[in-house]
């Protein structure tokens, strides 16, 4: 643990931050302005589609 210091502790987190913010950005859709019914439709039909893809 000596070998790591603490300015290495900081780029690691700060690249992990980064990964997680790319992957939110990325994937996680838009829900602003939305109800919780077209959230849940919206999340069931993608549920549905990628289903049906994956069984044919």
């Amino acid at each position: 643990m000596d070998r790591i210091g603490e300015s290495d502790v900081f780029f690691l987190f700060t690249v992990m931050c980064l990964v997680t913010y790319i992957f939110v950005w990325k994937l996680q859709p838009e829900t602003k302005g939305r109800t919780l019914e077209q959230i849940q439709q919206m999340w069931t039909a993608k549920a549905a589609a990628a289903s049906t893809t994956t069984t044919t």
